[in-house]
């Protein structure tokens, strides 16, 4: 995966905004971009592939306001659906819909193929996922209806959503590449979640019956995960198969139970690495050919979701158990 960084740093003051304006504003989608006079204009950002979709953070002290024209949108070729969140600020977004005011937390799903404009007041931090228009209708039903309306990050699973994109975005940043099918799987899953959700006639009418069957379909999905949690390249394509279901139909499933598919994966892993470093059967096995054994191709990979998980080293956490055996 390879990761690319913009910062006005590296460019004398004066040129700043100029420099921002013309690598920003063709590198994402392209844009008109307006930006008041500041005396100390400052910008960052990161961006990179992260599986069929492509990830992006922009960090900038000043308020803007960014356009997507006629006129962009006749000269840009790219077709594809844009994610964007906020992690922090208030902030507003302008489409044929009209006008819609986010909170720092929201999201709002954007099209290339449309005009729109984001209005951001004072210092914001905007995280913008391109989303392949194959990859999107994969997951979001008709999708062109939700482009522009807010995605409220304070309830339902729009606001699971919101905290898994930038969940997502910390492991993007990380550079953990074995993640990412089964992360941008979950994301799709999640979008579908909160922009598609059962309407209220479909939920009166849902039968105990097909809810106990989904919870069931769930556990012999986290039974088939425990099954192959040590294989090392585990997809959810994989445990989807094995169970005669689609991948939608295993994210669904599973969110039943308030759980996704990588989470549940770290866990089983990790719970059988707990099991593994806290047995004198397997002292004689290093840390590294631990986490092999729990499906972890990567020593560090596995150093680093073990702390995540527990808050200390696999080496620690044995060395603690051990003594105390």
């Amino acid at each position: 995966m390879s990761l690319r960084f913009w910062s006005t740093d590296d460019v004398q003051p004066r040129l700043r905004k100029e420099y921002w304006i013309d690598a920003i504003g063709h590198s994402l989608a392209r844009s008109e971009i307006d930006i008041p006079d500041a005396v100390d204009f400052q910008a960052k950002l990161l961006s990179g592939n992260f599986g069929p979709l492509r990830m992006s953070r922009t960090v900038v002290n000043v308020g803007r306001t960014v356009r997507r024209t006629r006129h962009n949108i006749a000269v840009d070729s790219r077709d594809c659906y844009h994610l964007v969140t906020s992690n922090h600020g208030a902030w507003s977004v302008h489409t044929e819909r009209g006008p819609v005011g986010q909170q720092g937390d929201d999201a709002v799903l954007l099209s290339s193929g449309r005009e729109y404009a984001i209005q951001l007041q004072d210092e914001s931090d905007l995280i913008l996922i391109g989303l392949p228009v194959s990859w999107v209708e994969g997951w979001i039903c008709q999708a062109d209806d939700h482009v522009g309306q807010r995605i409220d990050a304070s309830s339902g699973w729009a606001r699971v959503l919101c905290a898994f994109i930038k969940q997502m975005f910390l492991d993007f940043q990380h550079s953990i590449p074995q993640d990412a099918s089964a992360l941008t799987n979950e994301l799709g899953a999640l979008a579908g979640r909160a922009l598609n959700p059962p309407s209220e006639v479909s939920l009166s009418r849902a039968s105990a019956r097909s809810s106990a069957r989904s919870s069931e379909l769930a556990e012999k999905i986290l039974s088939c995960i425990r099954d192959r949690h040590r294989e090392t390249n585990i997809t959810a394509a994989e445990i989807a198969a094995d169970l005669g279901m689609s991948i939608r139909s295993l994210h669904r499933h599973l969110a039943t139970l308030g759980i996704s598919m990588s989470q549940s994966l770290m866990q089983t892993r990790i719970e059988s690495a707990k099991y593994m470093l806290m047995s004198r059967a397997f002292r004689n096995l290093s840390v590294a050919e631990i986490g092999h054994r729990c499906g972890y191709n990567d020593a560090s990979h596995f150093v680093k979701q073990f702390r995540r998980s527990t808050a200390m080293t696999p080496g620690r956490f044995r060395k603690g158990t051990l003594s105390e055996c």
